[in-house]
């Protein structure tokens, strides 16, 4: 089964009681991975309450230095409350090699719009962190 989450090449495979499984992609500099699709209800960590955010997504990329981890993390990190708003929210976190975006959506639109939008936003980090690794070399 292909999903359309707006990032071309992305094949998911669901069983039958509707959950998406791993999905994996490509990227240049590192290994991108969608670990978890699910529907569940989230809690609000500032009320402690349920709120609507229900739909949640894990995406993590893989690089080959913690050094590299922790300038992606950082580039990107600074948006987390920035861009939420009623309908989602995005977490940022890295542990060693690993950058982990944790987002939570009311619906699957909004969660869809909050994949793009973080996939771009660690994909402009990944470039901007190449670029630099470029001019030292030169």
């Amino acid at each position: 089964m292909n999903i359309d989450s707006g990032i071309d090449g992305d094949t998911a495979k669901s069983d039958h009681s509707g959950n998406i499984g791993k999905i994996e992609m490509s990227a240049d500099s590192s290994h991108n991975t969608i670990t978890d699709i699910h529907s569940s209800v989230t809690t609000d960590r500032e009320t402690n309450s349920v709120s609507q955010k229900c739909h949640t997504l894990e995406l993590t990329w893989d690089y080959t230095s913690v050094q590299h981890a922790q300038v992606v993390r950082l580039a990107v990190e600074q948006e987390v409350g920035e861009i939420d708003d009623a309908r989602s929210c995005a977490q940022v976190e890295n542990n060693g090699t690993t950058v982990t975006v944790n987002i939570a959506a009311a619906d699957l639109i909004a969660l869809r719009a909050g994949a793009n939008t973080w996939t771009r936003f660690v994909a402009v980090a990944e470039q901007l962190f190449n670029s630099a690794d470029d001019l030292k070399l030169e």
